[in-house]
């Protein structure tokens, strides 16, 4: 049985995951289940993967490997009780819900103008989630995180227009730099993202 500090820690470790678990999600909704049981079973299926913007270019065979990892990730981590449970948050604790996204998910890039308050809030979230997801989290400890290197906001921030000026798709930007496309429309439009939202520069 977990300590609740632990099983706070363990849930703040694995909140990152959601955005591709969700990704997962959309795509067993639309047949990547039945289609690669199919191909285990040696049959040929007529139906593919659908072209949604987070694989645009991207093989089918590359596809399903990225689905089959993300799926035994997602079984590994409980990444659906952690869903559930940060679903459950924002209905309940709009302010929490917003500081845990900006802490765990955005990884902390939109807290410098109040931490204290956004890590009061995102404690208390997290404290909130763990009441509510029953049994223990494990921590997330693959050996491999990601292959993209992280960069600065400020630096992130140019490339954003410098791939746009090329001529980019956003969904491209997104996958390439790692960010939130929330993040990348806030850049090109002369915003900024606070709890989420786009607001003016100035703002």
């Amino acid at each position: 049985m977990q300590e609740p500090d632990e099983k706070v820690a363990a849930i703040a470790s694995l909140l990152w995951l959601l955005p591709e678990h969700y990704t997962m999600l959309r795509l067993n909704r639309q047949g990547m289940i039945d289609y690669c049981n199919e191909l285990e079973q040696g049959e040929l299926s007529s139906w593919r993967p659908p072209l949604i913007e987070e694989f645009e270019g991207w093989p089918v065979e590359k596809v399903q490997a990225w689905w089959r990892y993300q799926r035994g990730l997602s079984a590994k981590y409980r990444l659906w009780a952690v869903g559930l449970a940060l679903q459950k948050l924002e209905k309940e604790h709009r302010e929490q819900y917003i500081a845990v996204v900006m802490e765990c998910v955005e990884d902390g890039v939109y807290t410098w103008y109040e931490p204290e308050r956004i890590s009061k809030r995102c404690r208390a979230g997290l404290e909130f989630m763990a009441a509510d997801i029953p049994g223990d989290v494990p921590f997330f400890q693959e050996l491999v995180v990601s292959v993209r290197p992280k960069v600065s906001a400020v630096a992130r921030n140019r490339r954003i227009v410098e791939m746009a000026g090329e001529g980019i798709s956003k969904a491209k930007i997104v996958k390439e730099l790692g960010c939130s496309r929330t993040t990348v429309n806030a850049v090109l439009s002369g915003q900024r993202v606070r709890s989420g939202r786009m607001v003016s520069a100035s703002g």
